[in-house]
């Protein structure tokens, strides 16, 4: 999907009032086997490299799992401390089902505290961390959708996957200038932007997440759309 250019700013004055601090509601994460491919609903764990108690870091590797087909390394969503491994090595884990858990909280639970004292909404911490390039992997955990940006690196288009745990990813390209066609059919120039989307569908089917990329692509390209839904 292709967005024209004009909303960006309209994105960035609007107070993102959806972000909601929620980092203190789970401090123990389980993660879960990820689909490996090939219809894969079991793999035998050959052998794991941490145990619990153990420290790891984002994309460090957990264990080392084997279908009938390949030998894959897992590797950590989060950063934190082991706590509970489900299997043992030799054991058939399920694809999809929790192989182990771990502790963020020193990485992202917040103090306990008032409720009634919890800042939300725009004023929320989670969106000047990222404002300052302080985002922790706790801080992104709980999610429903990951918008991926791309563009600032130079890319176009891209296949992205869903990540673990949610629901659908949206991945955004550059903006580019290409020849169009205006109402009275001369050749202008035009900013566009691929926007591409990847879904679960055991949850969403294919027709809601084209219906909902529609909704985004005409708010993105008329920010008054997006104004007086915000009302």
């Amino acid at each position: 999907m292709a967005v024209a250019r004009g909303a960006a700013a309209g994105l960035a004055g609007s107070a993102p009032r959806w972000f909601t601090e929620s980092r203190r509601l789970r401090a123990v994460k389980p993660v879960l086997l990820a689909d490996i491919g090939e219809g894969i609903v079991e793999c035998e764990v050959i052998q794991w490299f941490v145990q619990p108690g153990a420290r790891v870091e984002e994309f460090s590797p957990l264990c080392e799992v084997q279908s009938d087909k390949a030998s894959v390394e897992i590797t950590s969503r989060f950063t934190g401390t082991v706590k509970n491994l489900y299997y043992e090595a030799g054991d058939m884990a399920k694809v999809g089902k929790p192989f182990v858990d771990i502790d963020v909280a020193g990485e992202a639970a917040a103090e306990p505290g008032n409720e009634g004292d919890k800042e939300e909404g725009a004023t929320a911490p989670t969106p000047r961390l990222a404002a300052a390039g302080r985002l922790s992997p706790g801080d992104m955990a709980g999610g429903t959708i990951t918008v991926s940006n791309i563009g600032n690196i130079g890319g176009t288009y891209l296949s992205p996957v869903v990540v673990e745990r949610e629901v659908a990813i949206l991945g955004i390209g550059r903006m580019r200038v290409v020849p169009a066609f205006d109402d009275q059919d001369r050749v202008v120039r035009k900013h566009v932007c691929n926007f591409s989307w990847s879904a679960d569908h055991r949850v969403v089917d294919g027709a809601t997440m084209a219906r909902a990329a529609e909704v985004v692509r005409r708010v993105v390209e008329e920010p008054d759309v997006m104004v007086l839904h915000l009302r």
